[in-house]
This record gives structure tokens, sequence and C-alpha cells, in this order.
């Protein structure tokens, strides 16, 4: 069948929304939580305390695998922070969430989860990144994305700052600026440190 230039046009737009779309509804319709029990799930975390989870660590450094364990982690403060490599606002957010890492070496830890498909590539992406990144920033593996949709996460990059009582303390939705003086007067807030 041979079709007009317009027509050819107008029917690869319509396969390309309908690829989309099937994609769309395929990866977050059957994934993202409704907002009445997001609400919910947030009331729940700020209650009873968000779900445990054990995750392997990426091996940055030369360092060997091992895993981490969320009710594990000894510090005031822990965020975890959804995100990949191919995630744009994700990668903006990296060098903020370095910093603040270092600001707050030993009153937080930041689990930053990659929910990347390749450990290869997550490592291949984080090799210029090695040197500055602190001993409290661990970057953990989810490929499958499941504790991600534990946690009801709708989309990347997705914070929580979670207290020493496994309690959610906020959800962040989006690439923030972490070592703004907004969020560092939470922080000194909860951490009894003053802001940095």
């Amino acid at each position: 069948m041979i079709l007009p230039s317009n027509s050819k046009l107008v029917w690869g737009m319509m396969v390309t929304a309908t690829i989309v779309a099937v994609s769309f509804f395929l990866y977050f319709g059957t994934k993202t939580p409704s907002s009445d029990n997001l609400a919910a799930q947030i009331t729940k975390f700020r209650t009873l305390g968000v779900p445990n989870f054990t995750l392997p660590v990426v091996p940055l450094k030369g360092g060997q695998a091992s895993q981490v364990q969320l009710y594990d982690v000894k510090s005031k403060l822990v965020l975890v922070n959804y995100w990949a490599s191919w995630c744009a606002p994700c990668i903006h957010e990296i060098p903020s969430l370095l910093k603040l890492a270092k600001l707050y070496e030993k009153e937080l830890t930041i689990l930053a989860i990659s929910i990347e498909g390749n450990q290869n590539d997550l490592k291949n992406f984080l090799t210029p990144l090695n040197e500055s990144i602190p001993n409290n920033f661990l970057v953990l593996h989810d490929p499958e994305g499941k504790i991600a949709r534990e946690y009801g996460t709708i989309k990347i990059p997705e914070s929580y700052l979670i207290d020493s009582q496994h309690k959610l303390l906020m959800k962040v939705v989006d690439a923030q600026d972490w070592i703004g003086q907004e969020f560092l007067n939470v922080l000194s807030r909860y951490t009894g440190a003053p802001s940095k």
C-alpha cells in the first residue's frame, strides 16, 4: 500500500504514540499505587515505619560485593534515593547528594538505589565518580525496582528521609538541591547538628 507523504507521517506518529502509551501502561499502570493508597502508605510509613530491605551494594573503589539491610544502618538519618543513570534529573542531583553525604558524614547515610537493569552499565557510569564518593554514600542495585514499588515510588528520582526508628520523616519527589539551606535546616532539626 502506498500512502501519500502526509499519511506516512500521521501513520508513523500514531504507531509511535501507541508504543509509548502501551510502554507507559505496562511500566506504570500495573505498578503505581492510587493517590488514596499512596497517602495511606505514607501515613503508615510515618507511624509504623518503612519496609526493611536487603540489597546488594555495587562494589566501587575495588571493594568486595556485599549487601546492606536498611534496619542495620546505624545513623541518625537515612536518605533512600531511587535513581538510574538514564534519568537526566537523577544525574543532575548526584553532585549535591555527594556533597550532602560529605557534610553529614556522622549523622546521615545515603542509600542510592539504582533501578538500572544492568549492573555493568551502572558501574561504568559511576567509575568517574569513585574518588568523590564518601563512605556514607552507598550505591545499591534493585534491577527490577521491587523495593521502589514496595515504597510506592511513582517516578525517579524519588527520596525518603528516614529516622533511626525507621519512620518516614519526609518523601521528596523529583530532583532536589540537597545542599540548599531549606533542606539543611530540615536536617539540622532532626540531627541536632547545626546547618552546615
